[in-house]
């Protein structure tokens, strides 16, 4: 890539509304867009992106997530050095998913607790790698002359008023994801740490990327 080249963004999308919104929230990058898997699987081989944006619900399967994951699961085929990090419930331990069927993984990661219910993996229960490591920046050491961590975990919103008990579970896990990101920092930093201003942002706010950035 030469120095004016904007870095490639991959969009596997099939609702042109949103394609559109997409291109416009990251006019930073070169935006390349699939609407289906095989158009998907076919830039990624070609244009080789840094990061790919999928849509689970994808043609023939647009109302399910059948397509999405068999997307998914021919991407991480393509880039068989993809690390996910997800938290054993049962062993109460993070664990680097490196190799077995890694759709199953990154179901793992992203389980919320109580939001999202992640799938058996091994005769185990999944929780989000969260849980055990909020900044999994010690996973790329290794080759990596300077690593550079991002903590995007966010914190707790200021009260409006009195709190619910779904702002207070939320608030707690915040909490604790932050004292653990703090713990780990302090035994092992990364060279560079980046902590943005996102308190205003929320998880929904998919299309305030100019602002988020």
């Amino acid at each position: 890539m030469t120095q004016d080249a904007k870095p490639k963004l991959l969009v596997v999308e099939d609702d042109e509304g949103l394609q559109r919104q997409l291109k416009w929230a990251y006019d930073d990058y070169e935006v390349l867009v699939a609407g289906d898997r095989q158009t998907a699987i076919d830039l990624l081989r070609a244009e080789e992106p840094a990061v790919v944006t999928l849509d689970l619900g994808l043609p023939p399967d647009p109302d399910g997530v059948t397509e999405g994951f068999a997307t998914l699961e021919e991407i991480l085929r393509l880039k068989p050095d993809t690390k996910v990090i997800a938290t054993d419930f049962d062993l109460m331990e993070e664990r680097v998913i490196e190799t077995g069927p890694l759709v199953k993984a990154v179901g793992a990661s992203i389980a919320i607790p109580g939001v999202i219910l992640g799938p058996s993996y091994d005769g185990h229960s999944y929780v989000d790698g969260c849980v055990t490591n909020p900044v999994p920046f010690n996973h790329v050491r290794d080759g990596m002359d300077i690593v550079v961590a991002v903590d995007v975990s966010g914190r707790p919103r200021e009260a409006n008023g009195h709190r619910s008990n779904m702002e207070l579970a939320v608030g707690s896990l915040l909490i604790l994801f932050n004292q653990v990101a703090s713990l780990r920092r302090e035994i092992s930093p990364p060279d560079i740490y980046v902590r943005p201003a996102i308190d205003s942002f929320s998880g929904t706010d998919y299309f305030r990327i100019k602002e988020v950035l």
